[in-house]
């Protein structure tokens, strides 16, 4: 299993003069086993989610309209009691999207497809025996789920219950979803944020700049608990206002591609006031803990650390928990917010996170999360009589 190809060549992302970007192999860039230089940047990430936020909404959108037509319920009453035939076409329909823009941008840039995600194909039965290994994760999610007090019932679990659901689901969970979310997350974001933190831990002026956003962002939280939802819409209205007023000024000074760089500070404004207020006052105490202790090992970091092996550790290690933890929280309104299975789910992104690392193969990860699903829903097949006693699944 550790016998892999050779990895992709490394690539590089240069800003010339204009402003354009463009992609080249060097031989003088970072290199060594955790490193990572792909061909992708963060506005590709960012396209690539709007893509996929949006067509959500607008394939959801059709779909409320043609089961409208189809049975005659009200709107209201398909938007708020959403079925697996709304969810999983819509879904399907903007994943699609996704990739046909992923596979432009490739084109544009005159990529190979496979070998700018790092697909890397183990050699031989490797595949076989990643996914023994997501076998065996569920097998190890399931001892945990028996042992961590789990609410009675989930969100995902009433999915499950309309007729049909359970293998239209299990279609979905086995053949789209682990390809679909490994290619973002793993072969996108996990890259793309470890070359992009290295560069940050190794400039001090950064690293202060991203310490303001950070502790900024700790009264956010607790302001966008003010009066719901008149708190959280002022405050991202607030963001999206001001992100747009600096992203133009920017632009008239001709400042090139930084001008549109304060749009992922915007976000992070604007997500975590939309989800401070949807959640408990004590997770925004927990967040803004995490965010003292961020800032606190950004100041570390810019007193003590330049380029070098340890900037790299860190860099490598912070992109690892974010892509982990990114994943984990993406699954969160599936699962109540509940903090037990978002454990159970963040030890399993981990595993993904940690084989793709090693390995720098996308395949792996793919493997590995389809093995993980077709044994939790092959568990769920057995243990409801063929999907025929669904109230199996309510603890």
């Amino acid at each position: 299993m550790d016998s892999l190809p050779a990895p992709s060549p490394n690539f590089a992302v240069h800003e010339g003069d204009s402003g354009t970007v463009s992609l080249a192999s060097h031989a003088d860039a970072p290199t060594g086993p955790w490193i990572e230089n792909p061909p992708w940047n963060g506005f590709d990430l960012l396209l690539l989610a709007c893509v996929v936020v949006f067509g959500i909404f607008f394939f959801t959108a059709i779909s409320v309209g043609v089961l409208h037509g189809i049975y005659g319920q009200p709107l209201a009453q398909l938007a708020g009691n959403p079925s697996v035939w709304m969810v999983v076409p819509a879904e399907g329909a903007a994943y699609v999207v996704m990739l046909a823009v992923l596979y432009w941008l490739a084109g544009s840039r005159h990529l190979h497809f496979w070998r700018a995600l790092s697909w890397n194909w183990p050699p031989g039965l490797g595949w076989a025996g990643f996914l023994l290994v997501g076998f065996a994760l569920a097998f190890v999610a399931g001892l945990l789920q028996k042992v961590l007090p789990l609410p009675k019932e989930l969100p995902i679990e009433k999915l499950f219950l309309q007729p049909g659901a359970p293998q239209v689901l299990a279609l979905f969970g086995v053949l789209v979803a682990p390809f679909v979310e490994e290619t973002f997350f793993r072969g996108l974001l996990y890259p793309v944020s470890n070359r992009w933190l290295r560069e940050v831990v190794s400039s001090p002026q950064r690293l202060w700049r991203g310490r303001r956003l950070v502790l900024c962002l700790i009264p956010w939280g607790f302001a966008a608990q003010w009066h719901p939802p008149l708190g959280w819409m002022l405050l991202a209205t607030t963001a999206m206002i001001v992100t747009g007023v600096v992203c133009f000024e920017r632009g008239f000074e001709g400042i090139g591609l930084e001008a549109v760089r304060p749009i992922l500070a915007g976000l992070a404004f604007f997500g975590w006031a939309l989800l401070a207020s949807h959640v408990s006052r004590v997770f925004v105490v927990v967040a803004a803990l995490v965010f003292l202790g961020v800032a606190f090992a950004m100041t570390g970091l810019g007193l003590r650390l330049r380029d070098g092996r340890a900037a790299t550790d860190v860099a490598v290690a912070c992109s690892f928990v974010l892509t982990a933890v990114s994943f984990t929280l993406l699954h969160g309104s599936q699962l109540g917010g509940s903090w037990s299975p978002l454990l159970v789910l963040l030890v399993i992104s981990s595993v993904l996170t940690f084989a793709r690392a090693r390995t720098k193969s996308l395949a792996t990860s793919v493997m590995i999360h389809v093995g993980y699903n077709s044994a939790l829903f092959g568990s769920m097949y057995f243990a409801t009589d063929h999907f025929r006693n669904l109230e199996h699944l309510t603890r």
